[in-house]
């Protein structure tokens, strides 16, 4: 009988402790969609000096002002990308994923890519944007008739897209992106003229952003 109680109480012991991460790891998913999640997104060393390269083929010098106002446009994206969720844009000093824009590829490739990123289990993720890859791409794509400022918003656009789709892939991992042929969506892979010139859209990502940051579709 002794052993058949002391079984019991172990058995009894280990219910109630099991209970009890039961009702954390419920209370963990419980407050999960009211956390906002950290993100951080700059411009790093793009200068006029370092974009020469696009200037050259706007025929005339992208200045200061004009790197601000590609910034500007940058970042419009991602709140439009990212509105319905909780990954929120602050100036926080611990953000969980980051991408920056260097004015082009730090490490040496025969094609560079428009951007990179590398995740940390869906938790945390690094990547960089590549501004001289991207704009080129933008002005590769224009129309003859687009006039200078089409052009620097065209920019700003592509930039702001490919922080979104590196924004994702470290979200997600690359398992999650690039595996569509929807040229209007953000999840595309390859530049191409819809993501400088058309209105983007999230496609087969949309049901796991969902589950990991709270992404809606809009209606």
């Amino acid at each position: 009988m002794e052993a058949v109680d002391s079984s019991a109480k172990s058995a009894r012991r280990s219910s109630f402790i099991a209970s009890l991460v039961v009702a954390a790891s419920c209370a963990t998913a419980c407050h999960s969609d009211s956390r906002e999640i950290r993100a951080a997104f700059w411009f790093d060393s793009v200068t006029p000096a370092s974009v020469t390269v696009v200037s050259e083929r706007l025929r005339a010098p992208l200045t200061s002002a004009d790197l601000r106002a590609i910034e500007s446009d940058a970042r419009r994206e991602l709140q439009v990308a990212f509105e319905h969720t909780r990954l929120q844009f602050a100036g926080s000093p611990t953000p969980a994923f980051r991408v920056r824009v260097v004015p082009q590829p730090e490490h040496g490739r025969s094609f560079p890519a428009a951007g990179e990123s590398r995740a940390f289990g869906g938790i945390r993720g690094n990547g960089t944007v590549n501004f001289n890859v991207v704009a080129l791409g933008a002005l590769a794509y224009a129309d003859r008739t687009s006039g200078r400022e089409a052009l620097l918003h065209a920019i700003g656009r592509g930039v702001g897209r490919t922080a979104v789709h590196e924004f994702a892939h470290q979200i997600l991992g690359p398992a999650g992106m690039d595996g569509t042929a929807d040229s209007l969506s953000y999840e595309h892979g390859d530049l191409r003229a819809e993501h400088f010139y058309a209105q983007l859209h999230w496609g087969p990502a949309a049901a796991r952003l969902q589950q990991r940051i709270g992404l809606r579709r809009s209606r």
